[in-house]
């Protein structure tokens, strides 16, 4: 037991903490509950337990499906831990390494629900600072809810900083985080959704290799725009991506909100296309069906025109050599018959 909470078994860790199933006994449900590591607090206890409640406090006053609820949160024998909703399925980053490409539209659908839960999240002057797969939970229904805002950052409060320096995820992090001449705001959430939006399309991060080479590569790189051969990605999502990795927050999109609306009509686009393209494939084969069908029915009116003719208004019937021949038999058999009849008379 934990509180009130009777732990049953680990589902996920991170590096601030671990993460069990467990079940809630007064409010009777299934809750997760996160626990921080323990060399955490022998070595800087008391930052990472302000960091802890300080995440409790942000989350708990966040109101959106698409993020996780927190419940409660207590310290037991000097040990902090946060009680959430537990979210049934998968992570994104589970799902991207069993089914790597995921394609285009369903990318964009992913994003698209990302980007709302982080609009309302901004709106109440929360900056998560950690979006990554790893961080993105999907139930078997398809919904999605985001978890861990062990990092975010409330620009009303105090920072709180550590002795690692950095902070975030090094694949997803954005330059401004950095650099000290710039400070940076939301827009770092937008750099990480190109980041996750390019990962979903490429089937690869733009920067990889060593720690150095990622952080250089987000400094001065420039991602690799080569599509993976079999798949397909139209140009208008290509020009999202590219303008979410601006280097430069001011040439990025500018608001999550923004992600969602260039979501909703690059998909509209893709969707267009696809009617006009089914369209055009059913009309190729009506054609097909009906030139294959005339080609028939002339060849059988070419045939009716050899055979007959028109005489005094009356149409003739021509018989072939053959007919002829087999008529004159029949005629001469039915003759045979007759006189012979006759003649037995």
């Amino acid at each position: 037991m934990l509180g009130r909470c009777r732990i049953s078994h680990r589902v996920g860790a991170g590096s601030m903490g671990v993460v069990y199933k467990a079940f809630h006994t007064t409010l009777e449900i299934p809750v997760a509950v996160k626990i921080l590591r323990p060399p955490l607090l022998d070595s800087e206890g008391d930052g990472w337990r302000s960091r802890l409640r300080r995440e409790a406090q942000i989350t708990a006053r966040l109101n959106h499906p698409g993020l996780v609820r927190v419940l409660d949160y207590g310290e037991e024998a000097e040990s902090p831990y946060l009680v959430m909703e537990f979210v049934e399925g998968q992570t994104l980053e589970a799902i991207l390494l069993q089914r790597d490409p995921i394609g285009e539209h369903l990318a964009l659908r992913i994003l698209g629900q990302i980007a709302t839960a982080i609009h309302a999240a901004h709106q109440a002057g929360v900056i998560h600072r950690d979006i990554k797969p790893a961080n993105i939970l999907i139930d078997p229904a398809g919904h999605l809810k985001i978890a861990d805002l062990g990092l975010a950052r409330d620009p009303h409060a105090a920072a709180i900083t550590h002795s690692s320096g950095i902070t975030g995820t090094p694949h997803y992090m954005a330059p401004e985080s950095l650099q000290g001449d710039i400070a940076p705001d939301h827009r770092v959430d937008l750099y990480a959704m190109g980041i996750l939006l390019y990962r979903m399309l490429f089937t690869r991060l733009p920067y990889s290799g060593t720690l150095h080479q990622v952080l250089v590569g987000h400094m001065n790189g420039q991602p690799d725009w080569t599509i993976p051969e079999g798949m397909r990605i139209s140009p208008g999502t290509l020009y999202m991506t590219r303008r979410l990795l601006e280097k430069w927050p001011a040439k990025r999109l500018q608001t999550a909100l923004e992600v969602v609306q260039a979501c909703r009509e690059q998909l509209a686009r893709i969707d267009a296309q696809h009617r006009i393209e089914a369209e055009s494939t059913a009309r190729k084969s009506t054609v097909a069906t009906t030139s294959s069908s005339s080609r028939i029915t002339r060849a059988i009116r070419d045939r009716l025109r050899a055979e007959t003719s028109l005489k005094d208004g009356r149409t003739i019937l021509h018989a072939t050599s053959r007919e002829r021949i087999v008529a004159w038999l029949l005629l001469g058999l039915f003759a045979f018959l007759t006189a012979r009849g006759l003649l037995a008379r």
